[in-house]
């Protein structure tokens, strides 16, 4: 019954290695759900952020409502993004809410990279990742989408 990320970022900063947990929220789940998630995370202090892409604004205010709500959150540590805004600008999307609201995504992960973390946005194939369907259209693109970002392969 333990909550797990949709994925994590993973930094080695000296000796110290620093993680940013990333939801993908799309559809609305119960409180419950939401309580336990920040429960969980509030009580693993490997994972120091939590960085939260939704597709509108109320849902974000529902879960951070749910989540200050609950009694065993120890720690403000979930930053908001939209899904629209990451989709129209990559990694120099805003974060809406949050602890770094205000920073873009990037600045947060440059932080806890303690330099630079990603060289540049429109270099990197995040649209292909962000593709849902179960059975991807066969094209070069879709088979090998890394060549054709310039990026090595091998």
């Amino acid at each position: 019954d333990l909550h797990r990320a949709d994925g994590y970022f993973g930094f080695k900063n000296g000796d110290k290695v620093r993680t940013i947990a990333i939801e993908v929220e799309l559809n609305r789940k119960t409180s419950a759900k939401y309580c336990g998630a920040a429960e969980g995370y509030s009580d693993d202090d490997r994972i120091e952020r939590v960085l939260w892409l939704v597709p509108a604004k109320s849902l974000a205010r529902r879960i951070y409502s749910v989540m200050r709500k609950s009694q065993e959150v120890k720690r403000e540590m979930h930053d908001f993004i939209l899904v629209e805004d990451f989709l129209n600008s990559g990694w120099d999307a805003p974060i809406w809410g949050g602890p770094d609201k205000g920073k873009t995504v990037q600045t947060l992960l440059d932080e806890f990279a303690g330099g630079r973390a990603v060289e540049k946005a429109d270099t990197l194939p995040y649209r292909l990742l962000l593709d849902s369907r179960r059975s991807p259209i066969k094209s070069k693109k879709i088979e090998n989408p890394l060549s054709t970002q310039g990026i090595a392969t091998d």
